[in-house]
C-alpha cells in the first residue's frame, strides 16, 4: 500500500486539500524568463543563463497566491516562523516563497525599465520583507542548487545586467560604454529600491527613528551614487511625502530632524521630529554637509561651463583592445545631455586636472568660485562648542569611542586606511573654537594629508589605497595648485584668518617636499611669506610640481575608470598582491610585468616582497617605459632598492642605451657584444656562451639549441644551478679532487652545502658571481 505524499508530475498551479494555492516554482522562472526575453529583446548572456539553468516550457503567466498567503509569507519572514497551528507546512511556505520571488523579480525589472508593474496588487506591506531577504541571499557555489536551482543573488544580478544594459545600449549613443553606465546606474537604482522600501517597511513596523534605521541597517551609504537618489525617489515608486522626509533627513546639519508635513504619515511625525538619544543619529547628520558643498560645487561648474559652451566630457579614452571593450568601464566622449551618471560628475574632475595639466591658469577662477560660492551658501551651521560636536560625534557621555568610530568610518566606504584610534583623537584636536569643523572635514582632512606625506616619503609598501580615497586625494591635491581650493576640504569658511593659515601652511609643506624630494637646502629659520610661496608655485617649473605629485599619470588613468587605478595602486605599492592581469595599455601592462619581474616581486628568485627601487618607481608612475632600468643580462635584482649589499650601492649605466650593470667589467663585455666596441677589455659572461662546442647541461645531460638558451637552463632549473654553485665552492675551498664539470656530487653532500649558502634571494647574484670564473674552468677541463 502507498503512503505519503502523492507526486504531481504537472506543470500547473494547483491547490491542495486545505484550499491554499501551491505554485511550482520552476515554472514560474521559466515563464518570466521568458517573458523577459520577449520584452526586453534579445540578449546573450540572458539567453546563456535560460539554456543552463531553465528547461524550455510553454509559456504561460504565473498565477498570483491570496492576499492571505502573501501576509502569512511576509508574517513568517518578519517573526522567523514557519509553521503555526492550523496553518500550512513549510514545504508550501517555501513554494510560496518561490513564487513570490519570481514575482517579485519580475516586478523589478518593470520598475527599473519605467513600465507599469504586473504585479501592482501585491500591496508594499508584503513586498517589504522579501525584497530585503532577496537581497541578502548568498549566490555561492554552495546555496546555487537552493530552492530548485534558482541562486537568487546570482539570477538577480547576472539578469539584471543582460536586461537593463540590453535596453540601455539601443537607446543610448553608441559612444555610451554601456556596460559602465548601465551596470552603475542600475546598481544605484536597484539598491536604492530595495533600500528606501525596506526603510518605509521597517518605520511601519518599528519603533525606531530614521537615523536609527539608515545607522544600523547601513543601506543608505552603501549606493553606488548619492546624486541619484533625487530622482530614484521618484523611480521606486516613493511618494511625494517620503521622498521629502528622506531628502530632508539627508540635507540636515542642524540637531533635530526635519519632518515634511505634506504626504508624511503619522509615524513620520512622531519618530522623525523627535531630537535622538545619543551620538549615532547625529554623527550621521554631521557628515552630510561636505557632501552637499561638493554637489553644489559640481552644479555651478556645470553651469557655469554651459553658459560658457563648454563641454566637460571631452575626454580622451586611451585605445583598448575591442573584444575588452564590454569588460573594461570607459569615461567616453559624446555623453547624452540629460545622462547625470556620477561618470559625467567625475569627468569635471578629470577634464579639469588634464586642463590644469596643460595650462595651469586656465581653471582657477572657474574651480575657486564654484567652491567658494558653494561653501558660502552652506553656511548654516550653527556654532557649536567643542563638547557639543564631541558628544554629537561619540555620544553623550559614552565610552564607546572606538565602536562609534568605527561604525562611522565604515559608513563611510573606508573600510581600510586610518586607524580608527586615531581618528578620534585627531576629531578632539581639530575641533575649532567656534566649533564650526565637521567629523567630515577633518576626516577629508586626514585623508588627503595622509595621501600627500604618503606618497612623497614612498611608503606605500603593503598598503592598500581604496579608489574613493584616491579619487579624493587626485581631486583636492591637484586643486592645490588653485588658489585656495582645498579649503573647501580644511574650513567652511567662517574665519578668513584660518583660511589664510591654512594655505600657508599647505604651500609650506609643498615646498618642503619639494626640496627634500631633490635634496636641496632650506632656510627653516626664515619661512617664506605666503605670497612668495605663490610666486614659487606659479614659476615656470610648475609642470615639474604637477609631475611630484603624480597627477599626469593618474589622470590618464583616471579616463579608464577607478577601477584600473585601484589596480594600479595595489599592482604597484601593495607587493603582496600578484601583478595585475587586466590589461590597460599593451605596452603600460608589458612594461609594468618587466618591471615586477626584474624585482622579483612575482616570486621569481626567492619573490622579494621587501623595498622597492624608488628610481624606478618615479618612472614607472610617470610613464610606461621601464626599458632604461636594469636592461642587462645577467642582473635580476635592481641594485638600488634597499636590500642590495653595500658594496652595490649604485648601477653603472651604459652611455648608449642606458642599461645598469654591476661593475666596469660587465659594462665593458655589453659595449663589445650590444654594440661593437673592441676598444674595450672583455671580460667573459659565461663560458658556456664562449667556448664550449656542444650546448649540453653537465649535469642533466639535456641538449640546447643554443648557448644562451643553456645558459637560461641553468639559472631557471633549480638543481642544476644549485650544483653548479656548489660544485665551484667546493672547488674554491681547495677540494682538488672533485673533478669539475664531470663529477656529480651526492645528495647528502649537496643538502649539507646547501644549508650553508646564502638566503634565497641571493642565488641569482651567485650565479652572475660564478659565470664569471668559468672560463678557466672549462679551458682546463678542454685541455
Amino acid at each position: 500500500m502507498l503512503s505519503g505524499r502523492r507526486r504531481r508530475t504537472h506543470r500547473v498551479p494547483v491547490r491542495n486539500d486545505a484550499g491554499r494555492l501551491v505554485i511550482d516554482a520552476k515554472a514560474t522562472q521559466t515563464a518570466w524568463l521568458q517573458h523577459g526575453i520577449r520584452v526586453y529583446g534579445g540578449s546573450e548572456l540572458l539567453k546563456s543563463e535560460l539554456q543552463a539553468t531553465v528547461e524550455p516550457i510553454a509559456d504561460h503567466r504565473p498565477v498570483l497566491p491570496t492576499a492571505g498567503e502573501i501576509a502569512y509569507s511576509a508574517q513568517s519572514f518578519k517573526t522567523g516562523k514557519t509553521t503555526k497551528p492550523g496553518g500550512p507546512s513549510g514545504d508550501v511556505l517555501k513554494v510560496n516563497i518561490e513564487a513570490l520571488t519570481d514575482i517579485l523579480l519580475q516586478d523589478l525589472f518593470a520598475a527599473m525599465a519605467g513600465e507599469t508593474s504586473h504585479t501592482a496588487c501585491i500591496p508594499a506591506e508584503a513586498k517589504m520583507p522579501l525584497m530585503f531577504w532577496l537581497w541578502k541571499q548568498k549566490g555561492s557555489a554552495n546555496d546555487r542548487d537552493q530552492y530548485r536551482g534558482l541562486g537568487i543573488r546570482h539570477h538577480l544580478f547576472q539578469l539584471f545586467i543582460g536586461v537593463f544594459t540590453n535596453r540601455l545600449k539601443a537607446a543610448q549613443s553608441q559612444a555610451l560604454s554601456y556596460w559602465h553606465y548601465g551596470y552603475r546606474r542600475g546598481l544605484s537604482r536597484l539598491h536604492a529600491m530595495f533600500s528606501m522600501r525596506f526603510v518605509q517597511w521597517r518605520l511601519t513596523n518599528s519603533k525606531k527613528s530614521w537615523g536609527q534605521i539608515l545607522f544600523d541597517q547601513r543601506i543608505f551609504f552603501d549606493l553606488v551614487d548619492r546624486d541619484l537618489l533625487a530622482e530614484d525617489y521618484v523611480a521606486v515608486g516613493l511618494s511625494d511625502g517620503d521622498a521629502a522626509v528622506l531628502r530632508a533627513t539627508i540635507d540636515s546639519t542642524s540637531y533635530e530632524y526635519p519632518c515634511s508635513q505634506e504626504g508624511a504619515t503619522s509615524k513620520y511625525q512622531r519618530t522623525v521630529k523627535g531630537v535622538p538619544q545619543g551620538g549615532k543619529e547625529s554623527a550621521i547628520l554631521s557628515l552630510f554637509p561636505m557632501q552637499r558643498i561638493m554637489s553644489r560645487a559640481k552644479q555651478l561648474r556645470r553651469e557655469a561651463r554651459a553658459a560658457q559652451g563648454l563641454t566637460h566630457t571631452s575626454l580622451e579614452v586611451l585605445s583598448l583592445p575591442s573584444n575588452d571593450a564590454p569588460r573594461f568601464p570607459l569615461v567616453h566622449a559624446d555623453l547624452p545631455a540629460d545622462c547625470e551618471s556620477w561618470d559625467v560628475e567625475d569627468a569635471a574632475y578629470a577634464d579639469d586636472v588634464a586642463t590644469l595639466v596643460q595650462d595651469p591658469d586656465a581653471n582657477i577662477p572657474l574651480v575657486a568660485s564654484t567652491f567658494c560660492q558653494a561653501l558660502l551658501e552652506n553656511k548654516q551651521e550653527p556654532n557649536l562648542d567643542k563638547s557639543e560636536i564631541l558628544r554629537r560625534y561619540n555620544g553623550a557621555g559614552s565610552r564607546q569611542h572606538q565602536h562609534n568610530a568605527v561604525d562611522i568610518y565604515r559608513i563611510q566606504g573606508h573600510n581600510q586606511g586610518i586607524p580608527v584610534l586615531e581618528e578620534v583623537k585627531y576629531l578632539g584636536d581639530h575641533v575649532t573654537a567656534n566649533g564650526t569643523m565637521h567629523a567630515e572635514i577633518v576626516y577629508r582632512v586626514k585623508q588627503a594629508r595622509g595621501a600627500y606625506q604618503q606618497l612623497q616619503a614612498r611608503i606605500w609598501k603593503n598598503r592598500r589605497l581604496p579608489h574613493r580615497l584616491l579619487h579624493l586625494f587626485y581631486v583636492s591635491l591637484v586643486q592645490v595648485h588653485l588658489v585656495g581650493a582645498m579649503e573647501a576640504y580644511v574650513f567652511t569658511a567662517a574665519d578668513a584668518k584660518q583660511l589664510e593659515v591654512a594655505q600657508n601652511n599647505l604651500l609650506w609643506r609643498m615646498y618642503k617636499a619639494w626640496h627634500d624630494s631633490r635634496s636641496l637646502p632650506i632656510d627653516k629659520q626664515h619661512r617664506p611669506s605666503t605670497a612668495d610661496l605663490r610666486q614659487w608655485l606659479h614659476v615656470d617649473t610648475i609642470q615639474s610640481k604637477l609631475r611630484m605629485l603624480r597627477v599626469r599619470w593618474v589622470v590618464k588613468l583616471w579616463k579608464q575608470g577607478p577601477l584600473h587605478i585601484w589596480k594600479l595602486i595595489n599592482g604597484i605599492f601593495n607587493f603582496e598582491a600578484e601583478a595585475p592581469r587586466t590589461p590597460w595599455h599593451s605596452q603600460w601592462d608589458l612594461d609594468l610585468r618587466i618591471w615586477r619581474f626584474k624585482h622579483g616581486i612575482d616570486g621569481e628568485f626567492g619573490g622579494e616582497r621587501e623595498g622597492f627601487c624608488t628610481d624606478t618607481l618615479d618612472r614607472l608612475i610617470q610613464g610606461p617605459s621601464m626599458s632604461w632600468h636594469c636592461n642587462l643580462y645577467e642582473n635580476t635584482k635592481c641594485l638600488c632598492t634597499p636590500w642590495a649589499p653595500p658594496e652595490l650601492e649604485r648601477p653603472i649605466q651604459c652611455e648608449q642605451c642606458a642599461a645598469c650593470f654591476l661593475d666596469h667589467r660587465w659594462l665593458n663585455f655589453h659595449k663589445r657584444r650590444a654594440h661593437g666596441s673592441v676598444d674595450v677589455e672583455c671580460h667573459p659572461e659565461d663560458v658556456l656562451l664562449v667556448d664550449l662546442p656542444v650546448p649540453k647541461c653537465p649535469f642533466c645531460c639535456v641538449k640546447m639549441a643554443s648557448r644562451q638558451s643553456l645558459l637560461q637552463h641553468m639559472r631557471q632549473r633549480k638543481v642544476c644551478g644549485d650544483n653548479l654553485i656548489w660544485m665551484w665552492q667546493q672547488k674554491n675551498a681547495g677540494h682538488e679532487d672533485i673533478p669539475w664539470p664531470l663529477t656529480r656530487p651526492s645528495g647528502q653532500a649537496l643538502a649539507a652545502s646547501q644549508r650553508s649558502l646564502q638566503a634565497n634571494r641571493w642565488r641569482s647574484m651567485q650565479l652572475s658571481v660564478l659565470c664569471r670564473n668559468l672560463k678557466l674552468a672549462a679551458q682546463q677541463q678542454l685541455h
